[in-house]
């Protein structure tokens, strides 16, 4: 049982590394037409100007 519990932590970060890249994979061929609506509103997320407007929020905190 130990064993298998080593085996299974060493094998972790391979496991993580396969699910980002099946992610990535699966976001990028998929059509908009046939993608979920789970994967079309992470990919709205991640833009450029969530990120600024983001960053903006934060910088305005900590001036005040």
């Amino acid at each position: 049982m130990h064993a298998l519990v080593q085996s299974m932590a060493a094998f972790m970060p391979h496991f993580s590394v396969l699910l980002i890249t099946l992610a990535t994979v699966g976001s990028t061929t998929s059509t908009t037409a046939g993608a979920s609506r789970g994967e079309a509103s992470f990919r709205g997320a991640a833009t450029p100007s969530f990120i600024d407007r983001t960053r903006d929020r934060l910088r305005a905190s900590r001036l005040r």
